[in-house]
């Protein structure tokens, strides 16, 4: 059972994220080597306070040397993670059923995009904020055979801000 897309995200120190979800939650940690922070990593969701009812739970380091310094995720319509990568690409990672001791599957996202630190899925779209490659702007990102790959990129916006100073995160708002 795929995990809501309605998660209450916080980016925790030394790059661990970790979302709350009644009565659960977990961790997705970014690592520079998966042996020395593993151990740490776990035990840091030990020593989390957390209200009652909640409880942390590691399902995945991303390994650094391999995907990158993750620095966006959004949730797609699937409850699946997109994440960003700070300079290169984006990858898909479908969560195992929470309290399951399965991997997490992860998959790069077939596009020439990345260098974005801001995803926002919104109306069958995934919308990318790059701000790290030559061609900073807001991408849109669209499956439209529906085959479950995003097969259309296209910018919908330039702009100009680069770098940990340019544009960030994109919020989904009313009408």
């Amino acid at each position: 059972v795929p995990r809501p897309p309605h998660f209450i995200m916080t980016k925790l120190l030394s790059g661990r994220l970790l979302s709350l979800l009644a009565p659960a939650a977990f961790l997705v940690s970014t690592a520079v080597s998966l042996s020395a922070q593993s151990g740490a990593v776990t035990s840091a969701a030990a020593n989390l306070r957390l209200v009652d009812g909640f409880k942390a739970e590691l399902v995945y380091t991303v390994p650094r040397a391999a995907y990158g310094s993750w620095v966006a995720i959004c949730f797609d319509d699937k409850g699946r993670i997109i994440a960003s990568d700070q300079t290169s690409g984006l990858y898909r990672v479908t969560l195992p059923p929470a309290g399951s001791t399965a991997e997490a599957k992860v998959e790069p996202i077939a596009m020439d995009i990345g260098g974005a630190h801001g995803l926002l899925y919104a109306f069958n779209s995934l919308y990318v904020m790059v701000n790290e490659r030559n061609t900073q702007g807001i991408y849109r990102l669209r499956d439209t055979n529906g085959d479950d790959k995003f097969d259309e990129m296209k910018v919908i916006r330039n702009l100009s801000a680069t770098g940990e100073h340019g544009a960030h995160s994109m919020t989904l708002s009313p009408d």
